[in-house]
């Protein structure tokens, strides 16, 4: 499985840092929090460990030494946002002004969160995927 997903993530362009893998039962609670720490199933309870003080190997992951699902997730860094892409913004309503009375009846709003990049009024944009140049 690892093999074949590590090809397809590489076609995709995820290469570079090459991915972890890290095997989990989020059913059994295995391997989702750092050895040692407190089971997620289990409220209070602690997880067994070795007479040396070390945590024992979750059930069945004997063969794995990696990191637990947490700890992957904390070593993530989230990637730089770069400047060059120009504005972007995620739309998340559209709509056309109703009122007959108004000077803005049947104008096209849009609103949304701005992703990156900067905009003022008057300027020109190009509304993606028509390729549709509009006013702010």
């Amino acid at each position: 499985i690892k093999e074949r997903a590590t090809a397809i993530l590489a076609q995709a362009g995820y290469a570079k840092p090459p991915p972890v893998f890290v095997p989990v039962s989020a059913f059994e609670g295995v391997n989702l929090a750092p050895p040692g720490g407190r089971h997620p199933t289990e409220r209070g309870a602690e997880m067994a460990t070795t007479s040396a003080g070390q945590a024992d190997s979750p059930p069945g992951l004997d063969w794995y030494a990696g990191p637990s699902l947490v700890e992957a997730l904390e070593a993530l860094t989230p990637p730089a946002k770069s400047s060059a892409v120009g504005a972007r913004l995620c739309v998340s309503d559209a709509f056309r002004a109703a009122d007959a009375g108004s000077a803005a009846f049947g104008a096209f709003a849009i609103s949304g969160k701005m992703q990156s990049g900067r905009v003022t009024c008057g300027e020109t944009l190009m509304l993606m995927p028509s390729a549709e140049a509009v006013t702010l």
